[in-house]
């Protein structure tokens, strides 16, 4: 995880943790399909629902990932966690560029 997380807990299917300067969150995975979906939802005492899709794309020996975070933000949630979440978002993509090069 990127070094901007910190408290991080798991188990198979859920974890919670924090983003520097934010509250604590909580995910649980509730669809998988391997090698093509991944959904996951807020999880536990979340400031925020929200839901994080990964959309797996394969085409012989390359893929293609998509991530789409959808949040139910109030204006002032907003912003200021969206800074926050788009970092972590673009750090979770950057590191599964990493992973599939």
């Amino acid at each position: 995880m990127p070094e901007q997380v910190v408290d991080w807990e798991s188990t198979p299917d859920e974890c919670s943790f924090k983003i520097q300067g934010m509250a604590t969150l909580g995910m649980k995975m509730i669809e998988k399909n391997p090698n093509n979906l991944i959904k996951i939802t807020s999880n536990g005492k979340v400031p925020f629902t929200f839901f994080l899709t990964c959309m797996i794309q394969e085409d012989h020996n390359n893929s293609k990932v998509q991530l789409a975070f959808d949040a139910e933000l109030n204006p002032m949630m907003k912003m200021m966690a969206v800074k926050p979440l788009t970092n972590f978002l673009n750090l979770l993509a950057g590191k599964l560029s990493q992973l599939m090069s």
